[in-house]
């Protein structure tokens, strides 16, 4: 059976969420032919993978891997890898990611032939954000305005892990970064190359379970990535 859609996630210490997230996805997505891959590492709870044991006995379309690199981005790369959809969606398992907005973002990607990747904003509404502090909204504000600037495009949202693409667009790439600046890159590798990218709205809300892995050393690898995007892209110029 050919797979229309790839969902991929990690997961660390949530249960109730993560549950919730299947079960949604199954639930919204009856008439798909799709599968869900998982990445864990090391540091995955005891408890999420007891859950996981109980959705893969459930659910036949769920593949669970190991990371093989460290670090979130190493998770999704070991997700990606392990994928055979024709679209992928990168999500979260923590409810930070809508899963009931998955199925709406393929049926945008079916019906568009003007966009390779279409991302989730929470920068197109008012209001998109829940549990996300002030000095949060503003740095993420400033940031995303500083990537505008670098990349010369009018998308609002680039660091929001929450987007489907064309799997020929992620698959083949070569990605640097292990940290949370993954997240960036895996949108401007793509567009380095060309790829054409249009948004939808939806909301952030903040993971109810568990604790946020994000440390402060994380964000500068989004620096990190902006940086070596900016100065490629210099070059080229050059």
């Amino acid at each position: 059976m050919t797979i229309e859609l790839t969902c991929l996630m990690g997961v660390m210490d949530e249960t109730y969420s993560l549950r919730h997230t299947i079960e949604t996805l199954h639930h919204r997505l009856v008439s798909e032919a799709f599968e869900i891959v998982i990445s864990v590492s090391p540091y995955t709870s005891n408890d999420s993978l007891e859950v996981l044991k109980d959705l893969v006995l459930k659910y036949k379309n769920i593949l669970v891997l190991k990371e093989k690199d460290p670090g979130i981005g190493g998770a999704y790369r070991t997700a990606i890898e392990g994928s055979s959809g024709k679209f992928l969606v990168l999500m979260s398992s923590d409810l930070e990611t809508d899963p009931s907005l998955v199925p709406i973002l393929l049926e945008e990607k079916k019906r568009s032939n003007s966009a390779d990747i279409i991302c989730v904003s929470r920068w197109i509404k008012k209001d998109a954000f829940s549990g996300y502090s002030l000095i949060q909204l503003l740095l993420n504000s400033i940031f995303q305005k500083l990537v505008r600037l670098v990349t010369g495009t009018a998308i609002t949202d680039f660091t929001y892990a929450f987007r489907i693409y064309d799997a020929s667009q992620i698959r083949d790439l070569e990605f640097k970064e292990l940290r949370h600046g993954f997240f960036l890159e895996s949108l401007l590798l793509p567009m380095s190359r060309g790829a054409r990218i249009s948004e939808i709205p939806g909301s952030w809300m903040s993971r109810s379970e568990g604790i946020r892995h994000i440390k402060v050393w994380d964000y500068f690898s989004y620096v990190r990535v902006l940086g070596r995007f900016a100065r490629q892209k210099y070059f080229r110029g050059k």
